[in-house]
């Protein structure tokens, strides 16, 4: 083996750690086995072959390895050419997204509320299995479709202008919205809909993410109390004017009486005159 200061470095080792060592004695024995399959004898080189190094210490670190065989003017192989690149930090960044990326499929997938993205037209890109459980529909049957074809006919004209504005003023959120959806049954639900944008660094809009908060329920029971109150207030305001009425009636009847006693005093107080 011959090496240059970096390789030293990388490895943990020094010279006498290198002299006259057999090259496998650097890879752990599965990764020398994968080099050994790339048969790079025959094929004379190899770009940017991921693979794993040992240090002194036994530490496994990633890199990146380029070789190329040498020949003699025979054909004869009489050694090989490696340049190594330490990945080990992009290695465990990459590792770090794919955990990270798994870990918002998951939330994704297994959200309490509906969520689905849309393209910059409304068209249906992702939807998660509650989207799916309460509307009814395979992912596969709405991928591709317009968003606005899922709402009631009488409120898709304010749903497309409502879009459009929220495309157009690149808010990457906005106020939430009721809006009235269809289910595959003809059902009709009620959701609170949240939009984030999703913009590159000119700030164009990739994509909209939606979570949909089924309101149906707590909508019918508002309109349950709204109409209970309203029955409420016309027995109230129903059985007021009875009481007014009555009491109309009640002093009428007192005035009649009145009426009624003053007319008997004045007969009572002339029959007396007459008498005398």
């Amino acid at each position: 083996i011959r090496w240059n200061p970096y390789a030293e470095q990388l490895l943990g080792r020094r010279r006498d750690d290198l002299w006259n060592q057999p090259v496998k004695n650097l890879y752990p024995a599965e990764e020398w086995e994968k080099i050994r399959f790339q048969n790079i004898r025959q094929r004379g080189i190899t770009h940017h072959l991921e693979t794993r190094m040992l240090r002194k210490n036994q530490e496994c670190i990633d890199v990146d390895l380029s070789l190329s065989v040498l020949k003699d003017q025979l054909g004869n192989v009489i050694g090989s050419i490696g340049i190594i690149k330490d990945i080990t930090q992009a290695k465990a960044t990459e590792k770090a997204l794919q955990r990270s990326e798994e870990t918002f499929k998951q939330l994704y997938e297994k959200a309490p509320v509906l969520y689905h993205t849309l393209s910059p037209k409304g068209e249906i890109t992702n939807i998660n299995a509650q989207w799916s459980h309460v509307m009814g529909y395979e992912k596969a049957d709405v991928l591709g479709k317009y968003i606005f074809d899922f709402i009631v006919y009488s409120e898709r004209d304010d749903a497309k202008r409502s879009f459009e504005a929220k495309i157009a003023s690149k808010q990457q959120y906005s106020r939430p919205t009721e809006r009235m959806y269809l289910t595959k049954t003809g059902e009709e639900r009620v959701f609170l809909i949240r939009d984030f944008l999703s913009c590159d660094e000119n700030h164009a809009v990739l994509a909209i993410q939606t979570t949909m908060e089924d309101v149906t329920e707590q909508k019918a029971l508002e309109k349950t109390l709204r109409d209970r109150r309203t029955e409420l207030e016309r027995c109230v305001a129903e059985r007021t004017e009875e009481l007014v009425q009555k009491n109309v009636r009640l002093h009428q009847e007192m005035e009649e009486h009145e009426q009624i006693e003053t007319a008997l005093e004045l007969t009572l107080s002339q029959l007396r005159e007459s008498q005398q």
